[in-house]
């Protein structure tokens, strides 16, 4: 009988049954399905002498079809192509069965590779081994399955042995790990960023110092300049950094924002840079690109940047000059095409003096610098702001609400310590609460204008002891926020935590910058 129709044959019996279930062929052509396999493939007879192998062994391994067929496969090995030390590990496998819990290890040593088929012709079973060798001036880790092909007779007719090359499999799957990563944040992007319709600027106001702040954006938008944006807890900072990026050149691309204050200490260079697997205790999961590398080709916003430990800002100054990161575990540097933005509510002036800000980085971040005026001195938007926003917050919960005169002389009274934000979370509230069609002075503040606070809504005698201590809970957390500027410090001032602070700030509806 023809040699490579009797292991035809032979393997036909072993993997005919997988396929009889589905009407598939059980004559098989192995041979010719290890032609579109991406592993390399051999198959010896019963003394060692290679009969067939695939065009991917030839491939992988630099052997010429020609200079292996016929011929023993250890003498091949022996005399060609492999160079340097040898070192073969044999894994044991719990019950026989692989892949599974590995019992024990074998290691070989050797200056001459071993034949997997001679191995499995000496053990008369399956051998499953991992490799480091030298092939085509190249240090290869690969993997080698062997599998005996037996008789009726229960006699080791054939040896199919199997070559995977390791790197490859991982460079292959760390290049597709990236390639979702970049797919999953310009998802993201596209979520967050809708494109505008009409091309309106969501910077609304008519007060010259937003009309001057909406030219400056545009002048800025299309270049690549770090932007340092600054100004009050609640003016807008972010939604100029938005502005910014669907304006520019990179829109369409990612779009991130990294609150600094939000993450803890020991986590935030790993979130902004990334790590490698086994860079630290919890990093199980393998290598995770980081933020700035999520965002690349887009932009990235470094919300709260006052807040940011000092001995990252070192690192990332270096990102800002060199464009490339260092994950966090590895000395090989990866660039990074990303536009930067930063903001914060302090005075980083003052930080510098503290010595808790690098003055070299506030100057490189502050290549153009962008305030943003607090709502008490550009009054005259505040209509048009109450207006925008009772629109918004009709269509959202199906109401048909209004302001009458007294109500938009009561809101142009207002100090607004909270700014814009709270001006918009008043008007969603009153808009929620209440079935008075018309809003006037006395619903948005009672009878006091002034003193009333955007969080002191008024309680009634009926009012349950939850939504007192509610009422509490929301203006000691409002008030922290404002005096300290971040969650880290507002919490600390409170006595709880922050992960706690920032729950509860998400439960009373109260939003953070």
């Amino acid at each position: 009988m023809d040699t490579k129709k009797s292991v035809k044959m032979n393997i036909s019996k072993i993997i005919g049954p997988m396929y009889a279930a589905s009407g598939m062929p059980t004559e098989l052509d192995v041979f010719a399905l290890t032609e579109a396999l991406f592993d390399g493939f051999y198959v010896t007879d019963n003394s060692g002498v290679v009969i067939s192998a695939n065009k991917w062994y030839t491939e992988l391994t630099g052997i010429p079809a020609e200079d292996i067929i016929g011929k023993p496969i250890q003498e091949v090995l022996n005399h060609k192509y492999i160079f340097g030390e040898y070192l073969l590990t044999l894994p044991h496998y719990a019950n026989g069965d692989a892949p599974g819990t590995i019992d024990s290890v074998d290691e070989k040593k050797s200056e001459k590779p071993f034949a997997i088929s001679s191995l499995v012709l000496e053990s008369g079973k399956e051998v499953y081994a991992l490799a480091t060798i030298g092939i085509q001036n190249k240090s290869r880790k690969v993997m080698f399955v062997g599998i005996p092909v037996f008789d009726e007779a229960g006699r080791i007719n054939f040896v199919m042995t199997v070559i995977r090359e390791l790197s490859s499999m991982s460079n292959l799957e760390m290049r597709l790990n990236d390639a979702e990563t970049r797919q999953i944040a310009e998802r993201r992007a596209a979520a967050q960023n809708p494109p505008d319709a009409d091309g309106k600027s969501a910077l609304l106001g008519n007060a010259p110092s937003i009309s001057r702040i909406r030219q400056l954006i545009q002048y800025v938008a299309k270049t690549d300049a770090t932007i340092l944006i600054t100004g009050e807890t609640g003016t807008g900072k972010e939604i100029v950094a938005k502005e910014i990026h669907k304006k520019s050149l990179r829109k369409g691309k990612p779009y991130l924002t990294v609150n600094c204050a939000a993450i803890p200490e020991g986590l935030i260079e790993a979130e902004l840079f990334g790590y490698e697997k086994g860079a630290f205790t919890s990093a199980h999961g393998g290598r995770k690109a980081g933020y700035f590398e999520q965002a690349h080709g887009g932009t990235i916003l470094l919300d709260e940047i006052g807040e940011m430990p000092l001995h990252l800002q070192s690192k990332l100054l270096r990102v800002l000059q060199e464009k490339e990161i260092f994950r966090l575990g590895s000395t090989k540097a990866v660039p990074v095409d990303v536009r930067v933005l930063a903001a914060t509510n302090q005075n980083l002036f003052s930080r510098i003096s503290e010595g808790a800000f690098r003055e070299d980085l506030y100057y490189r971040l502050n290549v153009v610098h962008i305030e943003l005026p607090p709502l008490r001195e550009r009054r005259e938007d505040i209509p048009l702001l109450a207006e925008h926003f009772l629109s918004t917050a009709n269509q959202r919960y199906s109401k048909a609400k209004s302001l009458d005169s007294s109500a938009y002389k009561a809101l142009l009274l207002r100090s607004w310590p909270g700014n814009v934000r709270e001006l918009k979370n008043l008007v969603e509230r009153l808009v929620i609460i209440g079935e008075a069609p018309v809003i006037s002075d006395i619903e948005l503040f009672g009878n006091k204008v002034e003193e009333k606070s955007e969080f002191q809504a008024p309680l009634s005698e009926t009012s349950t002891l939850k939504e007192r201590m509610d009422a509490t809970a929301r203006a000691a957390i409002e008030a922290a926020l404002k005096k300290h500027g971040s969650t880290r410090k507002a919490a600390k001032a409170l006595g709880i935590s922050q992960p706690t602070l920032v729950r509860k700030t998400k439960e009373l509806g109260i939003l953070t910058e």
